[in-house]
């Protein structure tokens, strides 16, 4: 009978401390501070018996604008894509991939490789494309450092190149 007392006082206390928010282990904390010599594995144990589950907060998701439909390009060398890969091979250093794209035919206009690709060596790579191709109304980039740098924004404004 006494036992059936001090449990229903005990179920009482973690009743009172989950009106307040507390978490499981600030709960244990309290208790093994004050009259009860509860450990962690007791306050759980009262914890499911009593069905005193501490909800699970749902994570707070960013609400994005959905961005605008690609446009489609009707002619060759209207917009170009261009994007990097990476790839380790078995001695672990990285390597990357600037790949440019038509987006009409769907065709690979360059690949440079390399270990370092800085924003110099696009504008390059770029420029060889230009000479063999003729220049396009529009690239398509990410938001990668090698696109936002001042010298590819330079590059394209003196080209009268418009960057996506």
């Amino acid at each position: 009978m006494e036992a059936k007392l001090r449990q229903k006082a005990d179920a009482a206390e973690l009743e009172r401390l989950r009106k307040e928010n507390k978490h499981l282990a600030e709960e244990t904390e309290i208790l093994q501070k004050g009259e009860h010599r509860w450990n962690h594995k007791r306050v759980y144990r009262i914890h499911r018996e009593l069905k005193l589950n501490l909800r699970i907060k749902p994570r707070k998701r960013l609400k994005r604008e959905k961005p605008d439909e690609l446009a489609v390009a009707e002619a060759p060398n209207e917009v170009w894509s261009m994007d990097f890969m990476a790839d380790r091979p078995s001695d672990g250093r990285q390597f990357r991939l600037l790949n440019v794209l038509d987006d009409c035919k769907r065709e690979g206009l360059g690949i440079e490789v390399d270990f370092s690709l800085p924003a110099e060596r696009v504008v390059r790579t770029l420029n060889q494309i230009i000479e063999w191709r003729g220049a396009p109304k529009a690239i398509r980039v990410d938001n990668g450092p090698e696109y936002i740098s001042g010298t590819l924004v330079e590059w394209t404004d003196k080209r009268g190149i418009a960057l996506a």
